[in-house]
């Protein structure tokens, strides 16, 4: 009986080491897993922290494009407020404008509705976009714009009548 008692020792050490083995094999690989699972995670931080500058980036990009867009309404608003406001008194005595037909400057004045090409001294610098001297109305759009001196020594004054 003896001898078979140590067959069974022998065995059961044998299936003991054999499970040792195996439950180091096994904790190798947990080991190697959560290695591999700690590298993913701290790419993943990575990039979610790259991603959360992209968003925040983005974000005051759009940001300042909304702001930017609302000057633009804010500037809109005021120059509507100012046409609105605008009539035909407010006007200087002399004006200038740009003649449809020769692309040349021109000026005229708002009390007489006479024009010459010859700029006049008493030219305050203020652009009107009109289509014909009768169009000097509260509608008229006004620029204010320093206007070089448009001169041509072989003009003429000419006189429209309203």
């Amino acid at each position: 009986m003896g001898s078979g008692m140590s067959k069974v020792a022998a065995s059961d050490k044998s299936m003991a080491e054999h499970q040792q083995l195996q439950l180091s094999s096994l904790t190798t690989q947990v080991k190697d897993q959560e290695a591999e699972l700690a590298r993913l995670t701290a790419e993943l931080e990575g990039k979610n922290a790259q991603t959360k500058k992209l968003y925040d980036d983005l974000q005051a990009v759009m940001e300042n494009k909304a702001a930017a867009a609302q000057a633009l309404v804010d500037k809109l608003e005021k120059l509507e407020t100012s046409l609105a406001s605008f009539s035909a008194t407010d006007l200087p005595t002399w004006v200038a404008s740009v003649d449809g037909l020769t692309s040349r400057v021109f000026f005229i004045n708002t009390e007489t509705k006479e024009t010459t090409w010859e700029r006049p001294d008493s030219f305050d610098g203020t652009f009107v976009v009109i289509d014909d001297v009768s169009g000097l109305t509260a509608k008229t759009k006004v620029h204010s714009d320093v206007i070089g001196k448009a001169t041509d020594s072989d003009a003429k004054r000419q006189s429209i009548s309203t």
